[in-house]
């Protein structure tokens, strides 16, 4: 069936993200703001004019959007800014996933930041404490729990053992890695 998508101000037709959320809707990035495809039915999301960077499930019924100026909450059809912190509005987000109650946030100048939504506490995991590179182009999370990054500078791992101690590890040449770079969202996890 041939949908008529509603006209967009400011939107020249790019798709920045695709996303299946929890709920099965195809969440569209635009080059400003976002369409929701549920069934048969298309329904626009006011995201100020801002264009989607990445997406993640946060919860049953909803999703976290990224832009580059900011991040909103899409719950029951709506769309909120969302900012539980300050430092979330200097973020610029590359990727983000969920583990547990723990969002991880892959940026493009900070290294990956954690912040626990029921506790509110907040890490960072950056050159200075381990990681190859500050730039995160991609973000999976693993069957066990651990975080794995692709950086400007190999993949890491970040993982945390049961005393709540955090352990990364870095692939690079020295463990057949040739390519260092990542590309941005190139990252696929085929069971979890």
């Amino acid at each position: 069936a041939k949908h008529e998508l509603p006209q967009i101000k400011g939107n020249n037709g790019n798709i920045t993200t695709l996303y299946c959320d929890n709920q099965n809707r195809l969440l569209a990035g635009l080059s400003s703001d976002m369409l929701c495809f549920s069934g048969d039915k298309i329904t626009f999301c006011n995201l100020d004019q801002l264009s989607p960077v990445c997406i993640t499930n946060i919860g049953e019924d909803s999703s976290l959007i990224a832009t580059n100026s900011g991040f909103y909450l899409f719950a029951k059809g709506n769309t909120t800014k969302w900012k539980p912190k300050d430092i979330f509005d200097s973020v610029v987000a590359q990727c983000m996933t969920m583990s547990g109650t723990v969002l991880y946030i892959g940026t493009t100048e900070r290294g990956i930041i954690s912040y626990d939504l029921v506790t509110k506490n907040l890490k960072n995991y950056n050159t200075k404490n381990g990681l190859s590179s500050d730039f995160i182009y991609n973000i999976l999370k693993d069957e066990n729990g651990s975080i794995w990054a692709g950086t400007g500078m190999g993949i890491c791992k970040v993982s945390t053992n049961e005393k709540g101690e955090t352990k990364i590890t870095v692939y690079g040449k020295a463990n057949g890695v040739l390519g260092l770079e990542s590309n941005s969202n190139a990252a696929f996890a085929d069971s979890l």
